[in-house]
């Protein structure tokens, strides 16, 4: 099993090994398409949409967001549009797959997290001098040998596990469009619970995941040592995010603390993948929020959402029976 500490590692400008280079903005309406548009999302590969057109199109780079989700980062294999909101890195004199992308990727991540946030742009210039720490070869030079055969031994051993998992039997293939759909309060089908905040020198380190007000993660900031009878911590709830990147939801299964930036609804099945429909579904009502325009508990239960229906009831039974065929489109792609 290979070992990243088997490797010496040295530092490099971003600069020095990647071009560097803004994305451009386009023109959304009357632009439907199938070319993935990157833009400054935390979730979703950073695709936000589909279009038609586009000014500025690559294929095989890094995505960094400068702005919004400051500092998410992905790697694309496939040809997308980018948003001016994006930075790009394509390598400057190294042949580049997607091994290396998603190694890359790890790195950036680790350092830019924290030290950027709304407000605080990541910029082309900014971009170009941070620094990463990279393993070398016999030569001080990045090792992307290593870096390649280190990806693929994790993805291998990965994509071996994940084939062992056994597919959903699916009984409803009814598509979005063939169900009928109706108007519901999250009030009125959830119970909207109020986290707390819990501030960073008064956490103790430990395996319960900490709920913050992040579009990364699945919104976990921290993981602390805390009492699961504690009234802020619970499972198989939704967590929304009311502040920072606002309107952000998503379902936790486990055991966590949700703080103040945060709330959490409980709904009425405990099954996870009728959940995870209702989280996307409450993640695409976001647009209706923005930073300094809080999403708070009455407004929470307020909020009107749009789900398909059964004898005027949300059908969860069709909610689950979808995520589980799309869950199976996954494992048939892996």
């Amino acid at each position: 099993m290979m070992k990243l500490t088997d490797r010496e590692w040295h530092s490099f400008l971003i600069n020095d090994l990647f071009i560097v280079e803004s994305g451009k903005d386009i023109i959304l309406d009357n632009n439907n398409g199938n070319l993935p548009y990157i833009n400054s999302s935390g979730i979703n590969n950073g695709i936000t949409n589909y279009v038609r057109i586009g000014k500025k199109i690559q294929e095989n780079f890094i995505s960094i967001a400068r702005t919004g989700t400051v500092g998410s980062t992905f790697y694309h294999d496939y040809t997308a549009v980018v948003s001016a909101n994006i930075r790009t890195l394509r390598p400057k004199n190294f042949n580049f797959n997607k091994y290396l992308g998603m190694f890359f990727v790890g790195v950036i991540k680790f350092n830019v997290r924290d030290r950027f946030s709304y407000g605080n742009i990541l910029g082309t210039n900014r971009i170009k001098k941070l620094k990463l720490k990279l393993p070398v070869d016999y030569n001080k030079q990045p090792d992307y040998d290593f870096m390649e055969q280190y990806i693929k031994e994790k993805y291998f051993n990965l994509k071996s596990q994940v084939k062992e998992k056994q597919k959903h039997e699916i009984t409803d293939w009814r598509e979005l469009s063939e169900v009928e759909w109706d108007n519901f309060k999250l009030g009125d089908i959830a119970y909207v619970n109020g986290g707390k905040d819990l501030p960073k020198y008064n956490r103790r380190p430990g395996n319960t995941p900490f709920i913050g007000s992040s579009a990364l993660n699945n919104g976990i900031t921290d993981f602390i040592d805390i009492k699961l009878s504690n009234t802020k911590v619970a499972k198989q709830c939704i967590g929304i995010n009311r502040n920072g990147s606002v309107g952000y939801s998503f379902y936790h299964p486990y055991y966590a603390y949700y703080s103040g930036d945060t709330r959490f609804i409980k709904t009425v099945p405990k099954n996870k993948y009728a959940n995870l429909f209702l989280s996307e579904i409450i993640k695409n009502q976001r647009g209706k929020y923005a930073y300094g325009y809080k999403m708070g508990t009455q407004r929470i239960k307020k909020q009107i959402i749009k789900l398909p229906i059964s004898n005027n009831q949300p059908d969860y039974n069709f909610m689950e029976q979808y995520m589980k065929r799309k869950e199976n489109e996954i494992l048939d792609r892996i």
